[in-house]
């Protein structure tokens, strides 16, 4: 990488570092997989009697997943510069904002890949350009009002992750019952996670006036919570295979069962911010290979 950055100018490293810098802060790997989850549920769940290169060569629908990366690359900046004092506290070593880069630099970001989503919704359909318009402002809303409620900035930040699923409805113009399940599955576990990560980062919450759950009510009847949210999200899937009995869906849901009674035994013994990192990746995964499963429909 060093060898290679040589051939380039003093100024052109800066760019190109900076723009590395860039793909990291908005969470390329997580716009990715936004992505596949989007092209996934419009062939498997939405349109599954369609041929499947008719899916991945539709313009339209690339428009729509790509306004949709750039609504959520948007969110994660905001919510960076929202929480750069926090995230000094909590992990200072990954702050981008106002060290990698400043803060002009990341709301001029901002405002970019956000306009060139709502351009890009409008050449689609008037109804993608109203959704992408309340999404970038939830997401906004989000990060510099919802997040420091306990309990509702978690709800909010779950229900806006799951809002990608219904870019692509609002395209094809209707919402199914599979989707839906789909959707509230993803909810719970995000939501699961949310208030893990609020256990892992209780210093930096403590520090800056963060009202979380953890915060306010203390790490027991927050645990408790956990459990509840745990035991809860089982119900969606177990609904969705009564509705569709098929065996590929019972493995998984048998595979969701497993993760998540371990992930229930790690919350019940963890203590330190790093136990609760472990329990974080976890949940990253099963929320993986939930949208993984979708080819199982």
């Amino acid at each position: 990488m060093a060898k290679t950055l040589h051939i380039f100018s003093e100024t052109q490293r800066r760019s190109l570092i900076r723009f590395l810098v860039f793909l990291s802060l908005v969470r390329w790997y997580n716009l990715l997989v936004v992505a596949i989850a989007q092209y996934l549920a419009a062939y498997f769940i939405l349109h599954h009697d369609a041929i499947w290169y008719h899916i991945l060569l539709d313009w339209r629908l690339f428009l729509v997943v790509s306004s949709t990366g750039l609504i959520i690359a948007g969110g994660y900046i905001i919510n960076a510069f929202y929480d750069v004092e926090k995230d000094l506290a909590n992990r200072p070593q990954e702050v981008i904002v106002g060290r990698v880069l400043t803060k002009v630099f990341a709301i001029r970001g901002y405002l970019i890949v956000n306009g060139l989503a709502l351009m890009l919704s409008l050449l689609i359909q008037k109804e993608l350009f109203l959704f992408n318009g309340l999404f970038a402002f939830g997401l906004w809303f989000y990060s510099h009002k919802l997040k420091k409620k306990p309990l509702l900035g978690n709800f909010a930040a779950a229900s806006l992750t799951v809002a990608a699923f219904f870019a692509v409805c609002v395209y094809y113009g209707f919402v199914n019952q599979v989707i839906l399940v789909y959707a509230i599955f993803i909810m719970l576990i995000t939501l699961i996670r949310e208030i893990v990560k609020d256990l892992e980062a209780m210093k930096g919450d403590l520090i800056y006036g963060y009202q979380t759950f953890p915060v306010v009510y203390g790490i027991k009847k927050t645990k408790k919570l956990l459990y509840t949210l745990v035991l809860s999200s089982i119900l969606p899937f177990w609904l969705l295979y009564i509705a569709m009995p098929l065996e590929g869906l019972l493995w998984y849901f048998g595979f969701c069962a497993l993760m998540l009674t371990y992930t229930a035994y790690r919350i019940q013994r963890a203590v330190k911010p790093s136990q609760f990192t472990h329990i974080n990746t976890g949940l990253k995964l099963l929320i993986l290979t939930g949208v993984a499963s979708i080819m199982l429909m």
